[in-house]
């Protein structure tokens, strides 16, 4: 058995053939899966939609402050904000 399986793992698979058709049964798990993660997809969706809404108002109003903060603020405040902000875009940066 293990000796098949070495053989397997560093030679080619010679005895491939497609899947024979599944039964009906096969088909409505699958699709009763599908729909499941369908519902889930939506009502995620609903969810996440008035956050992210509210995500984007909030956003606008940091950038008019930070803007703002930055038109007149000390050179060092700036910096200060600048080290903030870099900070904070580290931690959301997508890996």
């Amino acid at each position: 058995m293990g000796e098949e399986l070495w053989k397997r793992k560093y030679e080619p698979v010679s005895d491939w053939k497609p899947a024979t058709p599944t039964s009906g049964e096969g088909r409505s798990v699958v699709g009763g899966a599908y729909e499941e993660v369908q519902k889930a997809k939506e009502t995620v969706a609903k969810i996440l939609e008035p956050l992210s809404e509210e995500a984007r108002t909030k956003l606008k109003e940091v950038v008019r402050v930070v803007d703002d903060l930055a038109g007149r603020s000390s050179r060092e405040a700036r910096s200060m904000l600048a080290n903030a902000l870099e900070a904070i875009a580290g931690r959301i940066k997508p890996s």
